[in-house]
């Protein structure tokens, strides 16, 4: 065996030559290091045609444990991957630790964010497979992921076709791309997910995409792929396609044309598969989430800010900015709005991924004929799911709190609460996300539970900022009208359980302040959904829940939940969602007292000192 290099600079690309691999060349039996635990979603990773390599760094990068290797070489090669999981790369892999060990190096030590290669496999001399490899870092670990061409492939298309796209991103968000030069076409991974089958070397000669479109929307699709676009003109349309299995599908097509110089040489887009956003039978966390914002014209949340392919913002984001929805289109340049230079290169940063977190103040010009602008908060933060980088923020239009500059005592008072209610945002973040690690530890089978929690407490924070950004205070939310929120919005989230009936009675003259009331909503919530799931069976009649909160002296408050189930089982708490209810009673310097008799009681007495809490 034997390997010839070249560096590509054009393409930023080393290309390898690997001349008769075989087994007995590459592959040592080693001592194993340390047990490795499977990784989340690895029956999808075993699915999709990449292969994705995980690694642990050590000795600054010299060498990397293996978490986890692809099943294509190792199948090639009729390895066993408990020969490699666990080993040192270096002493099971030396050849392949060798040909990588240089790349990772810059990975690990920041000198690159992502390293690529070119592999080309020969046998007897001839060409038998291509495989393009990228090279990353995701919260520590080192991740080597090979993308393995079709076997007739020739020299020159794989290297027009080389990409450093994400496939798992694209796996996960059911998105895809491509593009056409020369009247070829080159497609991602993620086409190929959303069709549900794998590539065809026929499918560069044709558009396996719109051949697909129904008879309706061919109209549509005769404007998406007129040739000659003008330099930026941009399509979007809605279409629907019939898949080889039988399968309707909606996709949002992005077509964009490509120039070099002034010469047009094709077209590129973007794919997302909408059909599970389309089905109202199908609760999506994303649109559930976002359902709570999108009546305010001053306040937005804003998803995937970066991302110009699977973005999502609340219609209070483009009042704000001055655009309408429908003719927004991701490269409208924000960046010249923004009046403050630092401030636009700090956002850059972010997008860049520098930095994360971004929380600023800035003047934004809708208009550049126009002077008077006006005044944003923009909030960003940077969180990991399945080791991919997502980004959420809000958008904020303070001007008019900022334009009462007469009212000098209502502005240092609203300047206070707009921080309180960004403090708060933060804060809640960062619950979310220990939730998110205790249930990926607990739950990492079953990535639909986790889901399902995190919308139920998604749900009962957004109706907080609601009532604070409604009421504009701190120091008095309506505990009542907090509690009756959240049991309609958790009655549609666990609309299957429609037959429990709901008993609530919380003073309506009780108010108290958001810090005392976020851990309460959040106690209530995993009461309920615990409630729901596992106290009643189908034995049990006139199924209830009954909530019951008062003041029971000047210096206490008693909560009482209770329903009419089969009975609590574990009256230790020794259960994760028992931990977080009694963590979030800590937080409230609250006592619990359990009583099993005909259902399940808790009863939750906690101080009122602390802050203000009393009668409006």
């Amino acid at each position: 065996m034997n390997i010839e290099k070249k560096y590509f600079p054009i393409e930023k690309v080393e290309e390898v030559k690997i001349y008769d691999l075989s087994k007995e060349v590459i592959f040592y039996n080693s001592p194993k290091v340390t047990d490795v635990e499977p990784l989340e979603f690895e029956s999808i990773l075993n699915q999709i045609s990449s292969d994705v390599n995980q690694f642990i760094p050590v000795d600054n990068g010299e060498d990397l444990i293996v978490t986890r290797f692809g099943k294509t070489l190792l199948q090639r090669l009729n390895i066993n991957p408990k020969d490699i999981l666990g080993r040192r790369f270096s002493e099971c892999l030396p050849f392949y630790h060798d040909l990588f060990k240089e790349h990772v190096k810059k990975v690990v030590n920041k000198k690159s964010k992502i390293e690529k290669l070119r592999l080309l496999y020969f046998e007897e001399n001839t060409l038998s497979l291509i495989l393009t490899t990228t090279i990353m870092e995701k919260n520590g670990y080192i991740y080597i992921i090979n993308n393995y061409e079709a076997e007739s492939i020739t020299k020159t298309s794989a290297i027009k076709n080389h990409s450093d796209k994400l496939y798992l991103i694209e796996y996960m968000s059911q998105t895809g791309s491509y593009y056409k030069i020369n009247n070829k076409y080159a497609w991602t991974n993620g086409i190929y997910n959303i069709l549900g089958r794998h590539q065809k070397s026929s499918d560069k000669y044709y558009n396996i995409i719109f051949d697909l479109a129904l008879k309706e929307d061919k109209e549509k699709i005769k404007k998406a792929m007129h040739e000659n676009l003008p330099r930026k003109m941009e399509i979007k349309e809605k279409i629907r396609i019939k898949t080889e299995n039988g399968k309707i599908k909606t996709l949002e097509c992005n077509l964009y044309p490509k120039y070099n110089n002034n010469e047009y040489v094709g077209i590129y887009g973007f794919f997302k598969d909408m059909s599970s956003e389309l089905d109202s039978s199908i609760l999506n966390p994303i649109d559930y989430i976002l359902n709570g914002f999108t009546h305010s014209q001053k306040l937005a949340l804003l998803l995937e800010p970066f991302n110009p392919v699977t973005y999502s913002f609340t219609d209070g984001f483009y009042n704000i900015i001055g655009v309408k929805k429908q003719e927004y289109t991701h490269n409208y340049n924000i960046y010249k709005h923004i009046g403050e230079k630092k401030v636009v290169e700090k956002l850059k940063k972010m997008e860049s991924g520098e930095v994360n977190k971004f929380d600023e103040t800035f003047t934004f010009y809708k208009d550049k004929t126009t002077k008077k602008p006006i005044t944003c908060e923009l909030i960003l933060e940077n969180f990991y799911v399945n080791n991919e980088l997502h980004t959420i923020g809000f958008l904020i239009d303070i001007t008019h709190d900022i334009e009462k500059r007469e009212h000098i005592k209502i502005i240092e008072k609203q300047k206070i609460i707009i921080k309180e209610v960004h403090h708060r945002i933060k804060n809640n973040l960062q619950i979310l996300n220990s939730f998110i690690n205790l249930e990926k530890r607990e739950y990492s089978k079953e990535p639909e539970l986790i889901i399902e929690h995190m919308q139920s407490r998604l749900n009962s924070l957004s109706i907080l900022h609601a009532q604070t950004c409604e009421s504009l205070d701190f120091e008095n939310l309506n505990v009542s009208e907090a509690i009756t929120q959240q049991e309609e919005t958790l009655n549609n989230l666990l609309s299957s359980h429609n037959d429990i009936n709901f008993i609530t009675y919380i003073d309506p003259e009780l108010w108290m302040p958001i810090s005392l009331v976020t851990p309460l909503l959040l106690i209530i919530n995993e009461l309920t959904t615990n409630s729901v799931k596992h106290a009643f069976n189908d034995n049990t009649k006139n199924k209830q829940i009954y909530k019951h909160m008062k003041l029971i002296d000047g210096e206490t408050c008693e909560f009482v939940f209770k329903d009419n189930g089969i009975g609590l089982k574990d009256t230790k708490m020794q259960s994760l969602g028992s931990m977080i209810i009694k963590s979030l009673i800590k937080q409230i310097n609250g006592t619990l007292e359990i009583t099993v008799n005909n259902g399940t009681q808790f009863k939750i007495k906690f101080p009122i000192n602390q802050e203000y809490v009393g009668y409006k």
